[in-house]
């Protein structure tokens, strides 16, 4: 999603302009991209499901209360939260019809 922050999609524009309560990344990877969000500085919750480890760049702003780091698959995860309660969603996990056809439906 990198190349889609500032440019493309403009998520960093997105984010920005609605300002949501609640922002939900699937698929993190590195951290990266979950930094980026944070760095905007913006008063929301930010909820990551990963089926990796948090990465080292992110413990800080997890023992903050930054960010909360869910281990497990994406679409398991999602189906556990409260219908209507995620403002802004971003999915990057693996990459396969399957898991995002069950993500978007989640989702929906």
């Amino acid at each position: 999603m990198h190349n889609h922050w500032d440019k493309n999609l403009n998520v960093k524009e997105l984010v920005l302009e609605h300002k949501p309560g609640l922002v939900v990344e699937g698929g993190a990877g590195s951290g990266e991209n979950t930094f980026q969000y944070l760095e905007l500085g913006l008063p929301f919750e930010m909820i990551v499901i990963s089926d990796g480890k948090l990465p080292a760049c992110l413990e800080a702003a997890q023992a903050q209360g930054k960010v909360q780091w869910i281990f497990g698959v994406s679409y398991v995860e999602l189906e556990k939260m409260n219908d209507n309660s995620i403002d802004f969603c971003s999915i990057d996990t693996d990459h396969n019809y399957y898991s995002l056809r069950q993500e978007l439906n989640q989702l929906k």
